[in-house]
């Protein structure tokens, strides 16, 4: 075998040079052991580099380089026109989507007066409740709810009228005069059996009917869930039921105490469901008040929300889960069996 190439050595005088490889054939006849390797000399160049060629190299391949670099851009330019030229398709980054904002920038501290009104509800609201629920008969706990309902009937007619509701402010008004008449001061509800709906119209409802947005989530101490709208609506609600009724301030505060804690004693159960149910009690009662408010809304404008026709279309029936469970249930029956046959 032949074979020719070129090497790079340095002198003993620190020049560097080139030279061919000599060619050099291994002998193909086999040998022993113990014989010595064949020595392949290689003659060192013959045709010396004058001093600082290195240098001169160096400098010839920055040359290049820089002629590279200029190139790069003009030889970029032309492959993007030759594939336009050619209707190649190219690629395109996709648009960025939308960011979401976000409805609850005020967490941290929602969840600080979140965890506020649980305390209290742990500690005094619902202790109380209890209490309430075990002196008093459920009777009373509806007359107080039928009698809390008069109050804000002249709120619900205003707000009815601030949303051009000119049917619902008839029926506001019938309601008014019925309940608080035949009713015994709204004690008791004949409205409702005469064919009078009853209206829940606020005026955080109101302000969304107009366009208003709901806003950042806000939670209210001793008050809950609410939005920067509802929290509007309720010193607007609020401000309407002192001034459009005969009571005083301190007695609709009482009134609205006491509705308060028989609703919670109504309650209490379910409440608690929800708390233990709940992987995030918190994240819970913001989803459900934020669904609830713009519900709200969306029926003061008219939108019809698809609803199931029956509470069965809320759930599905698995028949492969079914039948494993049968089959356990007669394996375990069958082993019941044959234990007592033992």
């Amino acid at each position: 075998m032949a074979s020719v190439g070129v090497i790079e050595v340095e002198s003993k005088s620190g020049t560097h040079c080139q030279s061919p490889i000599a060619e050099y054939s291994v002998p193909s006849a086999k040998r022993r052991v113990n014989d010595p390797m064949p020595e392949i000399s290689v003659p060192v160049l013959t045709r010396m580099s004058a001093p600082g060629s290195r240098a001169g190299w160096s400098r010839g391949w920055s040359g290049l380089l820089l002629v590279a670099l200029l190139l790069c851009p003009v030889l970029g330019g032309a492959d993007e026109t030759a594939l336009q030229d050619s209707g190649a398709e190219t690629l395109e980054w996709p648009e960025p989507e939308p960011e979401i904002a976000n409805p609850d920038p005020w967490e941290k501290m929602n969840r600080g007066i979140f965890g506020f009104n649980e305390v209290a509800d742990a500690y005094v609201l619902e202790p109380v409740a209890r209490f309430w629920g075990f002196i008093t008969p459920h009777f009373f706990h509806k007359a107080v709810r039928n009698f809390n309902g008069l109050i804000l009937m002249p709120t619900v007619l205003f707000n009815d009228i601030l949303q051009l509701k000119g049917e619902h402010a008839m029926q506001d008004i019938g309601r008014i005069l019925v309940n608080a008449t035949i009713g015994l001061v709204g004690l008791i509800d004949v409205a409702t059996p005469m064919g009078i709906p009853e209206n829940d119209a606020g005026f955080g409802q109101t302000l969304g009917y107009w366009g208003a947005p709901p806003g950042p989530y806000l939670v209210l101490p001793l008050f809950g869930p609410s939005s920067i709208r509802g929290g509007i609506g309720r010193v607007g609600d609020g401000a309407g039921t002192f001034y459009f009724t005969w009571l005083p301030i301190w007695a609709t505060f009482i009134v609205r105490g006491v509705d308060i804690i028989s609703w919670r004693s109504d309650h209490v159960e379910d409440i608690d469901l929800t708390r233990r149910e709940s992987l995030d009690y918190y994240v819970f009662m913001r989803d459900a008040y934020t669904q609830i408010s713009q519900a709200r809304v969306d029926e003061a404008r008219g939108v019809v929300v698809a609803s199931p026709a029956s509470d069965a279309e809320l759930y599905f029936y698995d028949e492969d889960f079914d039948d494993g469970f049968s089959d356990e249930e007669d394996g375990d029956e069958n082993a019941k069996i044959g234990s007592d046959d033992d």
